[in-house]
């Protein structure tokens, strides 16, 4: 049997649940306040939190304080028992003994709580100057820094010396602290595996190099000209990415949550997609000179999918990416699409232009002088063909569509995915590549007047806004 929750609905929570497993509202009595639990998926604290708490369920089942509950339950159900046989006489005495349980109780867990509540580390102003620790008393940094940032990402603490204007870090656990005292330009980013990128200024080169520290250590001492991770983001970056980067040859590497190579090659080139995918340019050995050679394909890890190697690849988009997967396939102008595990989904011909795949669609075209692209779903299967300057990819349902035969009097429609015209070609985008806002709305001009299309077709000029 299964309890159902009385402010949300939800009707999967375990018989002796104390929690609602989907909205976290309390489905037990008083005293059922040890049990959280994972329904589905769902659970009022975060997953990686649920086992410690299992710990701790554990610890009061066998406590003195659970002990003391149940018999105070057992007890209670007896004295209830006992007042239905022998009537209201014993009503106001048993209720006065139940208050009192009920507060000895709340004082109790309430001391207990406090006594075991955990201390928690934050910086520490001492004599002026900047430590991490408890308390004054109980440092585990110590007190010498100009200041030191409020907060810490990953368990990592940034460390400022002011006189210098240079940063340092350190990593700092209930029990542990590694310090790189100040000596570099900039801690770029510090994310919650404590991973940083940190800035040095190199006095041989007299330029900028970047290192990375694992938990308050620097594994690889080489210095890159450049650091980023795939998610572009400069503080608190996925956890399971790699970090991508440049030597000071202009070679590129992946390096791992340690800060060392991944596969210990220098790559070309390294091209993060937004779709969770990476194509590395390989050097082509054959030449004297340093030229890109083949691609590979590789994960945010910086792990590498497929065996296959690919003369071009196309930005990976919707799951899938256009390749011409030989110089040959390249000079015969057949085009292939293959998904994120390298393999081939089919091949075309005579396809010498493409628009990445979008909502189950792309685009290819045998040339800019035919002035005629295809759209084609995931399968191979061509839906429609349509004459247009420039196609691009569907958003919201329907495509931008370019028409003309320069790009000085082309004129901006859109049709939806059966080839169907749903706005006449009679607009001018404001913008190269035309896409609509979060709003549905696209900025464009008519005749001259600048204005928002909505995706509905509807021209709104901006005097009428």
């Amino acid at each position: 049997m299964s309890k159902t929750c009385s402010n949300c609905g939800f009707r999967y929570n375990p018989d002796d649940a104390h929690f609602c497993g989907k909205c976290g509202n309390k489905i037990g009595n008083l005293f059922d306040n040890w049990k959280l639990y994972n329904a589905f998926g769902n659970t009022v604290i975060s997953n990686y939190k649920l086992s410690e708490y299992r710990r701790y369920e554990n610890a009061v089942k066998t406590s003195f304080s659970a002990r003391f509950i149940n018999w105070s339950k057992k007890f209670t159900k007896e004295l209830s028992d006992w007042w239905k046989t022998d009537g209201i006489s014993i009503a106001i005495p048993t209720g006065l003994f139940l208050a009192g349980m009920l507060l000895l109780c709340g004082i109790f867990f309430f001391i207990k709580s406090c006594s075991e509540s955990k201390p928690m580390i934050a910086r520490i102003l001492k004599e002026g100057k900047y430590g991490i620790g408890i308390d004054e008393d109980n440092l585990l940094v110590p007190a010498i820094y100009d200041s030191i940032s409020h907060s810490s990402i990953g368990n990592q603490w940034i460390l400022f010396d002011k006189t210098n204007n240079l940063e340092g870090l350190a990593y700092v656990t209930d029990s542990t602290a590694i310090i790189l005292v100040p000596q570099f330009v900039k801690i770029v980013g510090r994310n919650k595996a404590g991973l940083s990128i940190l800035e040095k200024k190199d006095s041989l080169y007299n330029d900028k190099t970047y290192h990375v520290s694992s938990k308050g250590k620097i594994y690889n001492n080489q210095g890159y000209k450049h650091i980023e991770n795939p998610s572009h983001h400069t503080d608190c970056w996925d956890v399971n990415t790699c970090l991508i980067a440049t030597k000071r040859d202009g070679g590129k590497q992946f390096l791992d949550n340690q800060g060392m190579p991944v596969d210990n090659m220098a790559y070309y080139n390294i091209i993060v997609d937004p779709d969770s995918m990476i194509r590395a340019t390989m050097y082509d050995t054959s030449k004297k000179y340093k030229y890109p050679g083949k691609v590979t394909i590789h994960d945010y890890t910086g792990k590498r999918i497929s065996g296959n190697d690919f003369y071009r690849v196309y930005p990976f988009s919707d799951g899938v990416a256009w390749t011409y997967k030989t110089k040959a396939d390249l000079k015969r102008h057949i085009i292939s699409l293959i998904d994120k595990s390298g393999t081939t989904l089919f091949s075309k011909p005579n396809a010498i232009l493409c628009e990445a795949f979008s909502e189950g669609i792309g685009w290819i075209s045998p040339g800019s002088s035919s002035y005629q692209y295809t759209a084609v779903d995931k399968t191979g299967r061509e839906l429609f063909k349509i004459n247009a300057l420039q196609a691009y990819p569907f958003s919201m349902g329907i495509a931008p569509i370019y028409k003309g035969t320069t790009w000085s009097d082309w004129k901006l429609g859109f049709v939806d995915k059966s080839g169907n015209i749903v706005i006449p070609f009679k607009y001018v985008a404001k913008h190269y590549n035309p896409h609509f806002a979060p709003d549905s709305t696209i900025q464009v001009s008519l005749d001259g007047v600048d204005g928002k299309l909505h995706r509905n077709g509807t021209f709104t000029p901006e005097s009428y806004k």
